[in-house]
């Protein structure tokens, strides 16, 4: 099945390199321009050469107006320890190791489903995430699926009650991104209600051991730079700025009103946002069926996605919102499953290719 949903990528990435490249990429090979595409750059950076002294120390000429900073290390550190044993470079090994990962991410989430609802509406989740329009992202060298998967471990654990395997779980998680404090929230709300229930405090492992990942990242920060914060830092050059801008239909105008390629990510996001309403009425409606630490999980993420301006309701964001995909799958038949299903698969490849191309999904 998940195979199956790699087809519309293929022929994204086959359309998508048949066009003209952009003037300040036509150098590089094929292979170089997939992975190093936008936070690919960085990503590879940080597991060749690491995070420099300084905002920017270490930074090719080229790219000195952003830094390595902004990107947690948990992708990285995981591309450089393969690259210890296999020394393949590191394009090529970033695109093998992110399509296995997202193979993981798309077990996980099956694991996740299973976990909660039975194996039946597990399926119908994981078809809805593999066929995700930026699903594309599982076989590029960026955190999504690392995350994921750590994620969605890490919630069907905690369900579980496998309290430490859960944390671990949450470690990498928030290791490599910052929305893994989402994780945490969940991890926080399931000790909460296991306390209440069995008057044990050893649930508490594991929103303390998955906020480690987080913490050690900051702690490395500040010895190697003396500012624990300059992750946030970093993430202002970008104009990523968690203060819950409410701008973003400006934004939308301004896109329309630039054409070309600029109206496509207007449409993309208005499209994000669409699903994101729906999302959200069928949540209330099904209010009082809902697990309350996938509802935290759900909150804080929403969170981050309404609250750092610049950002939006794009489909990559709201990728990692997978009890959405649990959810969906317990609440729509199975019928309606496989047709939602089989159009999100052809934004897919549309996806797939405005973002090789021109437009970050």
């Amino acid at each position: 099945m998940f195979l199956l949903t790699r087809v519309p990528v293929l022929i994204g990435i086959i359309i998508a390199s048949m066009r003209p490249p952009n003037p300040n990429v036509a150098m590089l090979t094929p292979v170089r321009r997939v992975a190093e595409r936008d936070d690919g750059f960085w990503y590879l950076h940080i597991a060749a050469h690491g995070y420099g002294r300084t905002l920017h120390g270490g930074v090719p000429e080229a790219h000195l107006k952003y830094s390595p900073w902004a990107f947690f290390p948990g992708w990285p550190m995981l591309l450089r320890g393969v690259h210890a044993v296999v020394p393949l470079r590191y394009p090529v090994l970033s695109l093998v190791v992110a399509s296995v990962v997202g193979l993981g991410a798309v077990v996980a989430v099956y694991a996740l489903a299973a976990t909660y609802a039975g194996h039946d509406v597990a399926r119908g989740a994981t078809l809805l995430f593999a066929a995700w329009p930026a699903s594309g992202l599982l076989d590029m060298p960026y955190s999504e699926g690392l995350f994921i998967a750590a994620a969605a471990a890490s919630l069907a654990l905690l369900h579980r009650r496998q309290w430490w395997w859960a944390g671990l779980a949450g470690a990498v998680a928030t290791v490599t991104r910052p929305t893994g404090l989402a994780v945490v929230a969940a991890a926080a709300v399931a000790a909460v209600l296991e306390i209440r229930r069995r008057r044990s405090v050893v649930p508490l492992v594991a929103p303390l051991l998955a906020m480690t990942g987080m913490a050690g990242f900051l702690y490395y920060s500040w010895v190697r730079t003396g500012d624990a914060l300059i992750w946030r830092r970093a993430e202002n050059l970008w104009r990523q700025q968690l203060n819950f801008d409410v701008t973003l239909p400006h934004n939308w105008i301004r896109d329309f009103q630039a054409g070309g390629y600029h109206e496509a990510r207007g449409i993309v996001q208005i499209c994000g946002a669409i699903v994101l309403i729906a999302i959200l009425v069928l949540v209330v409606r099904h209010r009082r069926e809902l697990d309350w630490p996938l509802l935290a999980y759900l909150i804080v993420g929403l969170s981050f996605i309404l609250g750092y301006s610049g950002v939006g309701p794009r489909p990559r964001f709201l990728f990692v919102l997978l009890p959405c995909f649990v959810w969906a799958a317990q609440w729509l038949s199975r019928r309606t499953t496989q047709v939602v299903a089989a159009i999100s698969s052809l934004l897919l490849g549309v996806l797939t290719f405005l973002y090789l191309f021109a437009v970050v999904p």
